[in-house]
């Protein structure tokens, strides 16, 4: 139903659909690309994390149906990873979030990671269904977010998935 990719350089006007949309990055903590070379240099910076020895950030491309749809990342921190997703908008509603945010779970597993960790705004009801149906448990909230690009505040969630 997906495919999950490495980014490629030829990713760049595909992932700037998504990152420079203010609908689709409503509840990301990271301001959205505001221009293609910012999105350029956000994609170099992944393929060239590819050829580091130890990662210390994971992003890949999804796709459905050969077209590029999103993207799934985590970071690698000690004994524990953060993911994150990011489908884009014209696609939401399928279960590709949860697709994606699976895979890379299953993909962690191929690292020293002891459990995974899940963050959202609460009053975004697709991830924190996405973040339960992959079995992670809500621990309680992580304190306020502050989104720099529209000057507003949420309250943000944390969920575990433990893996040993």
């Amino acid at each position: 139903m997906i495919k999950i990719r490495k980014f490629e350089l030829s990713d760049l006007y595909t992932t700037h659909e998504y990152l420079s949309d203010h609908q689709n990055t409503y509840y990301m903590l990271n301001n959205p690309s505001s221009s293609i070379e910012d999105t350029k240099q956000s994609i170099e910076r992944i393929i060239n994390e590819y050829q580091k020895e130890k990662l210390d950030f994971l992003s890949f491309v999804v796709e459905h149906n050969n077209l590029h749809i999103g993207e799934v990342f985590s970071t690698l921190i000690d004994d524990y990873a953060i993911i994150g997703y990011i489908i884009n908008k014209k696609c939401w509603g399928n279960g590709f979030g949860y697709l994606a945010a699976k895979w890379m779970v299953e993909y962690l597993k191929n690292y020293d990671v002891n459990y995974i960790i899940g963050y959202c705004d609460s009053r975004n009801v697709a991830s924190k269904k996405i973040l339960e149906k992959l079995g992670m448990e809500y621990i309680g909230t992580n304190g306020v977010r502050v989104y720099s690009k529209d000057v507003t505040t949420g309250i943000e969630l944390k969920y575990i998935l433990v893996l040993n």
